[in-house]
C-alpha cells in the first residue's frame, strides 16, 4: 500500500489493498497473496465521547414537606407558642349556685425555644474540568441539583428516625406490633383495626397514613381490607384503582380508601453503602417498615397544631433554599468554583398526641 492511497482513505473509512509478495518476508512466502487493510480505529477517534448519549438517575420523589410543612422564620433561634390541648379537650363543669362564685379558668399557653440547624453540601469544579466537559453535561448544573437532593435525601431519613421512634410519641398513641400481628403473614393481622385504634387514640382528626410502597403492597393485599373495599364498591374494580394499584411502587400517590384517611405511598429509596442494596427510606420487607398517621396544618392558625412541622430560615435568598457559589483561592492555578447548597432549619412535634405510629408492620 502507498502513501497515495493511505491519503484517499477518510476518517473511519475501511480500506483494503491486495498484492502479491515477490520474495519470501515476515508477512508469507513469494507468491503468496497479501491483503492489508485499514480499520476505523486506526483512521478515527474511537475514544471521543459522544454528544447523544446522557444517563443517570431520579430518585422517586420525598414526602417531606407534606409530612413536615416548613414555615418560614427570620431568625434562626427563639420562642414558638403552642395552645395546650387541655384549652379543647378538658371538660370543666361550669355549674353555678344562684349566689355562689363563678369558676376561674386560664388559656393554657406554652412557650418553647427552637433553634436551627444548617444542613448544607459543597462541591468544588475546576474551571478546566467545566471547560472540557462535552456540551450536554453541564457540570455546574447537575452538580448544583446533586447537593440539593443529597441534603433532602438526609432530611427524608432524618423525619422516618423522629417519626419512627416510639418516645417521640405519646404513649396512647404509638404501638408496636408482635409477629402474630404484622401484616405480611401474621395469622393475628387486622390492619383495619390497627388503623382505627390510631384514628381512635388522635387529638385531631388524622389527614394522611404515610406508608412504603411494601407495607401499602401488604394492606391492600390483606383478605379484611379486600372484604372492606368490596363492601364499598362490589367485585369489579374501576379502571382507576387497578391503575394506581399498578403504580403503587413507581412514584409518591395518594390513594383514597373510603372510612380512611387518605394513604400517601411514599416510594423513596437509598443506597446501602456497605451492600449496594436499594432500600425503601419509609421501611420494607425486612426493615419493619412504619406505618404513620398525621394531621397537617398550616402553622398560623389557632384551631389547628400539626403533628409535625419545620421551622426553616429565609436565608440570603429568602425562599429557605441557599445556593451559593464563590471561587477559592487555594485551589492550585487555574482555580475553580465552589458550588453550596443547604437551608437551616428546626424540627419539632407540635403535637405528639395528633396522629400516631404503627410500628413494625412488616416482618
Amino acid at each position: 500500500m502507498n502513501a497515495h492511497t493511505l491519503q484517499h482513505l477518510a476518517p473511519g473509512q475501511r480500506g483494503e489493498v491486495t498484492f502479491t509478495l515477490g520474495a519470501d518476508c515476515q508477512f508469507g512466502k513469494a507468491g503468496q497473496k497479501v491483503t492489508m487493510a485499514v480499520t476505523p480505529a486506526e483512521t478515527g477517534d474511537q475514544l471521543k465521547t459522544i454528544s447523544t448519549y446522557l444517563g443517570g438517575y431520579k430518585n422517586r420523589s420525598f414526602v417531606q414537606d407534606v409530612i413536615s410543612p416548613p414555615v418560614l422564620v427570620d431568625a434562626e433561634k427563639g420562642k414558638r407558642i403552642d395552645f395546650a390541648a387541655s384549652n379543647v379537650f378538658q371538660a370543666v363543669d361550669p355549674t353555678v349556685g344562684r349566689t355562689g362564685a363563678i369558676k376561674e379558668i386560664s388559656h393554657v399557653n406554652t412557650r418553647t425555644d427552637y433553634e436551627t440547624t444548617e444542613w448544607a453540601l459543597g462541591a468544588f469544579i475546576s474551571f478546566q474540568a467545566n471547560a472540557e466537559a462535552v456540551e450536554q453535561y453541564n457540570v455546574r448544573q447537575v452538580t448544583a441539583k446533586m447537593l440539593l437532593e443529597k441534603v433532602k435525601l438526609w432530611r427524608e431519613l432524618a423525619l422516618v428516625q423522629e417519626l419512627g421512634t416510639v418516645g417521640n410519641w405519646n404513649a396512647n398513641n404509638a404501638t408496636t406490633l408482635l409477629n402474630t400481628y404484622q401484616w405480611n403473614g401474621g395469622t393475628n393481622a387486622d390492619p383495619l383495626k390497627d388503623i382505627q385504634a390510631l384514628i381512635s387514640a388522635s387529638a385531631q382528626m388524622v389527614d394522611l397514613l404515610v406508608m412504603s410502597p411494601d407495607a401499602a403492597f401488604a394492606f391492600f393485599s390483606h383478605a379484611k381490607v379486600i372484604a372492606m373495599m368490596r363492601q364499598v364498591k362490589g367485585d369489579e374494580a374501576q379502571p382507576e384503582d387497578v391503575a394506581r394499584s399498578i403504580a403503587i411502587a413507581q412514584e409518591t400517590m395518594r390513594i383514597k380508601v373510603a372510612g380512611l384517611p387518605d394513604i400517601l405511598i411514599a416510594p423513596a429509596k437509598v443506597q446501602d453503602a456497605t451492600t449496594g442494596k436499594f432500600q425503601p427510606i419509609w421501611g420494607g420487607n425486612g426493615l419493619g417498615g412504619n406505618v404513620i398517621g398525621l394531621t397537617v396544618a398550616s402553622g398560623m392558625s389557632e384551631d389547628e397544631s400539626s403533628t409535625h412541622m419545620t421551622f426553616r430560615t429565609r436565608g440570603m435568598s429568602g425562599s429557605g433554599i441557599v445556593t451559593y457559589e464563590y471561587v477559592p483561592l487555594d485551589r492550585g492555578l487555574n482555580k475553580g468554583v465552589m458550588l453550596q447548597c443547604g437551608f437551616g432549619e428546626a424540627r419539632f412535634f407540635p403535637s405528639n398526641v395528633s396522629g400516631g405510629l404503627i410500628k413494625n408492620v412488616l416482618q
